[in-house]
């Protein structure tokens, strides 16, 4: 991975940190109980990017729990708004996207929003793949949300901001089931112009730890097995 992106990526976290008033542990809903969450390893878990050295790419898959723990910083939001704007939320699944490439000259030369964003494609676990929605597919209010806390996202990426895009899909299949929850098992892919980011959950930062019954070591909670030594987690 090159430094470039090694800064850009930093920056992104940075940025969220920033914005949620440098919390770095944050209770989440009850629906997953008063398990404190570190901010840093749900950033890393909902973070992807490219590690070959002639990219410049990141998607930034932005979950309902992210934008609560973005509410939740502002003590201006009461609490009957922030379930307003979760409510407005919840159609959509949002991913943060940088897509450029490092050309001869040695700098970074970035694809321009339309480009990204047609080239964008999400699958779910059974294959149904969908497009980003534009226009009148998204709510004026979701509209006026993003509006809202987008740009400081990309301030925060100073130059690199300018090319910093979000990308709005349905967070529903055909049968109005999600594409993704954070807690239960499943996954899916987003599919950019040259590469293809998978996300698997549950994100191991929103739920409780595992254990290995061979070493008794305490792991992610996402995971099945102990990725050293195979045992299935407790």
């Amino acid at each position: 991975m090159n430094r470039l992106f090694k800064t850009l990526k930093k920056k992104a976290a940075v940025a969220m940190v920033a914005a949620m008033a440098m919390g770095c542990l944050w209770a989440p809903p009850a629906r997953s109980g008063e398990m404190a969450v570190d901010l840093s390893a749900l950033i890393y878990e909902t973070q992807k990017a490219s590690r070959a050295m002639e990219d410049v790419l990141l998607a930034w898959w932005v979950p309902q729990e992210l934008w609560l723990m973005f509410l939740s910083q502002s003590q201006s939001v009461s609490e009957e708004e922030k379930q307003k704007y979760l409510e407005i939320m919840d159609p959509y699944m949002v991913f943060l996207v940088v897509d450029g490439t490092i050309g001869e000259d040695g700098r970074p030369h970035f694809q321009a929003r339309e480009d990204v964003l047609n080239a964008l494609v999400l699958e779910d676990a059974a294959g149904n793949k969908y497009k980003t929605l534009r226009g009148t597919e998204i709510s004026q209010e979701a509209k006026d949300f993003l509006s809202r806390v987008f740009p400081s996202f990309a301030r925060s990426l100073g130059p690199l901001g300018n090319n910093l895009y979000y990308a709005v899909f349905t967070s529903k299949n055909s049968k109005g089931e999600p594409i993704a929850n954070v807690f239960t098992e499943g996954a899916f892919v987003l599919h950019m112009a040259k590469r293809s980011f998978r996300w698997r959950t549950p994100l191991g930062a929103l739920v409780p730890p595992k254990h290995c019954p061979i070493t008794g070591e305490e792991l992610n909670g996402g995971w099945k097995y102990n990725p050293w030594n195979g045992a299935k987690l407790d």
